[in-house]
């Protein structure tokens, strides 16, 4: 495995499609140069980045997947725009519900040039299959529907 690093122009918002659905039908779409993932955002996008599993060409987005995660912490740093502190919530395919590990807010940002505010967090997928990743702001919300293979 290894990291994928954000570009410092990254590819538009509009070449993500289509976007993630409730099952995983389809996935939330993802990008194999940046590792990037779009969501659905009620203001703008919600947008992850990670070590994804991208089984396409160069440049195409793709459904997001991971695999070899089950029962081991997995980073994913966000952004999503709005005010106020952020939760998440990592909803499995059984419906039960797990908030990272660990999450920090990075104040400064960094590189990874994409809006909003960005949080580092850590989960841990207990099973494999479709999660429903959800994030809450005072003032916007947004989904990410990630298919966890192993």
């Amino acid at each position: 495995m290894f990291i994928r690093a954000p570009l410092s122009s990254p590819p538009p918002a509009r070449t993500f499609v289509p976007l993630g659905a409730p099952g995983c039908s389809p996935p939330s779409p993802s990008n194999l140069i940046t590792g990037e993932v779009r969501g659905r955002a009620t203001i703008g996008d919600l947008w992850a980045v990670g070590f994804w599993l991208n089984l396409a060409d160069r440049g195409v987005a793709i459904p997001a997947n991971v695999v070899r995660v089950v029962g081991k912490p997995f980073k994913i740093t966000w952004r999503l725009q709005g005010s106020g502190d952020a939760s998440f919530t990592a909803i499995a395919p059984d419906g039960s519900r797990h908030a990272p590990v660990d999450l920090q807010f990075h104040p400064g940002g960094s590189n990874w040039n994409r809006p909003g505010d960005e949080w580092g967090s850590i989960f841990v997928f207990t099973a494999p299959g479709c999660w429903h990743m959800h994030v809450e702001r005072d003032d916007n919300g947004g989904d990410i529907w990630l298919l966890v293979r192993s």
